[in-house]
């Protein structure tokens, strides 16, 4: 995979740079090193397990990860939870302090097209994170969209 697209929303992507540079890079580290989009949610979890990112379950069953107080998410299935649990829960963990930023990994439009499971795609979500305002979620939160 490949990052093609961000946004940064409250300066989440600042935020990372500035105090957990090491860790934003072992995150695009692990998105550039897989390849397989049909087994990607996987080998996720597989990769950032073995680099001790602590394993979550989030509203919607659905994994996160936490690590340095970087909470991240990635979203490959019809199942992926939609935009308002989404903020509910970066804001759940940013409210008791679990998460000082949140992460989100999403497909592109394009990828979402090659996808037979549906899943929400990087520009829809930043369009919604706009539509909201600057303050809604208060969270900050990156957006991350990717390719094979």
């Amino acid at each position: 995979m490949k990052l093609v697209k961000k946004y940064s929303h409250l300066s989440a992507e600042e935020y990372l740079m500035v105090h957990h540079k090491k860790l934003y890079k072992e995150i695009i580290d692990i998105i550039n090193t897989v390849d397989n989009s049909e087994e990607a949610e996987k080998i996720f979890e597989k990769l950032f397990i073995s680099r001790d990112w602590d394993k979550r379950k989030n509203t919607q069953n659905q994994n996160d990860f936490i690590k340095n107080k970087i909470g991240l998410t990635f979203f490959f299935s019809k199942d992926s939870i939609n935009l308002f649990d989404l903020f509910a829960n970066h804001l759940i963990r940013y409210f008791f302090e679990e998460i000082n930023v949140g992460i989100e990994v999403l497909p592109t439009k394009k990828m979402q097209r090659q996808m037979s499971s549906g899943p929400p795609w990087f520009e829809k979500e930043v369009h919604n994170v706009l539509r909201h305002g600057r303050t809604n979620p208060p969270v900050p939160l990156l957006i991350l969209g990717i390719e094979p």
